[in-house]
């Protein structure tokens, strides 16, 4: 992992989309 505080931002978006993908991947395979 990259420690780059001005990509906070950018990280958090990227975290958030990555746990709606896992969400839904979860979702289907049930």
């Amino acid at each position: 992992l990259l420690e780059n505080p001005i990509d906070e931002e950018k990280d958090d978006e990227v975290t958030e989309k990555t746990k709606q993908l896992y969400q839904s991947c979860m979702n289907e395979s049930e």
